[in-house]
């Protein structure tokens, strides 16, 4: 199995990485179809956001990475499928040496 890594700093010092499984071709899906989903469904939503008030989708939940990292699944999951790939990992890092990943 190959899998498709990228990374992404969210606020000042958290870290969003998520995996893609490759398809037998060995491409997964153009990031610039991709890039959209993850900016509307991720970044916008936790940019410098409090996520106790601001985040929709961490509303009711204790702001852990753990439910963070889950959450993020949640809204990445179905857009990703739609785009034809399917998402294999999520990970939140906290600091350099702290993170949290998800394989669902």
């Amino acid at each position: 199995m190959f899998l498709a890594h990228v990374q992404i700093l969210i606020g000042m010092d958290t870290i969003l990485s998520y995996s893609l499984r490759l398809k037998e071709t060995g491409f997964v899906i153009n990031l610039k179809d991709l890039s959209p989903v993850i900016k509307e469904k991720v970044i916008h939503k936790l940019d410098h956001r409090n996520l106790n008030i601001d985040v929709d989708f961490m509303k009711g939940k204790i702001p852990s990475t753990e439910a963070l990292v889950l959450a993020i699944w949640n809204e990445l999951e179905a857009p990703v499928k739609e785009l034809g790939a399917q998402l294999h990992k999520v990970k939140v890092f906290e600091t350099e040496n702290n993170f949290v990943e998800y394989l669902g």
